[in-house]
């Protein structure tokens, strides 16, 4: 019996343990309901305050469309605080662009304002739950009138056609606003016919705003329509005088197969005729008797300049190409002692100096004097790189400066546009570099506060690999 009595005991203890576990997570929850409750009330009633207010709610409205508008035209579709009157002092909240007459070039503004008559409406609303009819006519009668003082305030402040258009666009923020006015039939046609004004409401706005950026992607195919038909007639223009270019070349082709012909044929057989009489001499005298000298590429022109320094004196890119192709020596010097790269580097020196003192592109002189016309840093770019790829010698010194041609472009001309590109592009030919060459050129690029980290990082990267191990062992 007292074994039972205990089990009994045991067993009631637990039950009761476990309902009051219950009870309290139940109470738990039930407090943690609460405290979201009342932060849900304290949420309400701020947004009851900020509605409350009119110029805060008047802004809740212009926030809705401005991120409506944002959403569905791009940035210059549209304007924000726009004075839509010539004489007026009212800025509108928002206006779409629209292309005037004259090609599109002048604008057409639609103005676009945000209103929330809240206050008539939930006095409105009330009437309704109350079910008072007399309040319910005195209500809707003011709901009427509040919305017809907006429309004409809208109208009166913001439409002056031709600089607008003649009808604006009235927002409601808020579905329900909206469905109350738009099913009052006569109010609708009132405001279209009296005031010019559309009412709109979040998702009828969208709908409006699509069919406006479909008539934008119209206008627009349309201009580009115009200028591919522009462009089609001065092709046509073109390809008439081309057609009689053509025929003038095709007469020519002709006169000169016709004199060839007459070379070939009758002059040769001429020569032949009174050559008949002559005895023909050995081969061997012939070709000691008629031997010329052979022209080098690189022999000293009467005026002191090798061919390629020539060239590169009067930045002739397509010379510069064929010399090299035909095996010029690129680092060859001329009677004053200059070679072709000490020619483009004058030229950068040059650019340099008047791009400091001017701000903009005129035109260069070489040492010479010779007028190089507009040069611009990309045709001396392309000389440099024509004078690389066909052998020049990056560690020779220019002759107005004590380092190597590769130091003078880093400390000197890192100022000029395609600067980094360049640099990167002569890393490439730096094969007659030896560790004193590459000590200096570790040493500018230690202390040159201009060269950014990626030309750096380039810079180590060509260096030898006992140089680069020096330079980590020293870093640490």
């Amino acid at each position: 019996r007292l074994m039972v009595e205990e089990k009994l005991q045991k067993t009631l203890n637990e039950r009761i343990g476990q309902s009051f576990e219950l009870v309290r997570t139940q109470l738990e929850n039930v407090q943690r309901g609460l405290g979201e409750m009342k932060t849900l009330a304290e949420d309400v009633g701020g947004l009851k305050k900020v509605l409350g207010n009119v110029k805060t709610r008047g802004t809740f409205g212009e926030v809705q469309l401005a991120a409506l508008l944002e959403q569905m035209l791009s940035p210059e579709q549209y304007e924000a605080n726009v004075k839509t009157r010539k004489n007026a002092t009212e800025f509108v909240e928002f206006a779409i662009k629209l292309p005037g007459k004259d090609n599109g070039k002048d604008v057409v503004y639609l103005p676009i304002d945000a209103k929330f008559p809240k206050d008539v409406y939930e006095q409105y609303i009330d009437a309704y739950e109350e079910g008072d009819t007399s309040l319910i006519d005195s209500t809707s009668r003011q709901l009427e009138t509040t919305v017809k003082r907006m429309a004409k305030d809208i109208h009166d402040k913001y439409i002056e056609p031709p600089f607008t258009t003649d009808f604006a666009i009235m927002f409601l923020p808020f579905e329900n606003i909206y469905a109350e006015v738009i099913r009052r039939t006569a109010l609708i046609e009132t405001l279209q016919k009296d005031y010019k004004i559309v009412v709109t409401g979040p998702t009828t706005l969208g709908a409006i705003l699509n069919s406006l950026q479909m008539g934008f992607r119209t206008l627009a195919i349309q201009k580009r329509t115009s200028e591919v038909w522009s462009v089609l007639g001065a092709v046509k223009t073109e390809f008439s005088k081309f057609g009689g270019m053509l025929e003038k070349v095709q007469k020519n082709l002709q006169n000169a197969g016709d004199q060839l012909e007459e070379v070939m044929g009758k002059r040769t057989r001429a020569i032949e005729r009174k050559l008949r009489q002559v005895e023909a001499l050995p081969a061997e005298e012939s070709r000691k008797m008629l031997s010329m000298k052979q022209v080098s590429p690189d022999m000293i022109m009467a005026n002191g300049y090798t061919l390629l320094t020539d060239a590169c004196r009067k930045m002739n890119i397509p010379a510069i190409k064929m010399l090299t192709q035909c095996g010029a020596l690129p680092d060859a010097r001329d009677r004053r002692g200059w070679t072709p790269m000490d020619e483009l580097f004058m030229h950068l020196q040059q650019y340099q100096n008047t791009r400091r003192s001017s701000g903009r592109q005129t035109a260069v002189r070489t040492s010479s004097g010779a007028a190089a016309g507009k040069v611009n840093c990309e045709n001396v770019y392309e000389a440099i790189r024509l004078l690389l790829k066909a052998g020049a010698d990056l560690s020779r010194k220019p002759v107005n400066d004590s380092d190597n041609y590769l130091l003078s472009f880093l400390a000197r001309y890192n100022d000029l546009p395609g600067w980094s590109e360049m640099v990167v592009f002569m890393l490439k030919y730096t094969k007659n570099f030896d560790v004193t060459h590459w000590r200096r050129v570790s040493e500018v690029v230690r202390y040159h506060p201009m060269i950014p980290p990626y030309v750096k990082n380039q810079i180590y990267a060509a260096m030898p690999r006992e140089l680069r191990t020096e330079r980590s062992n020293n870093r640490r």
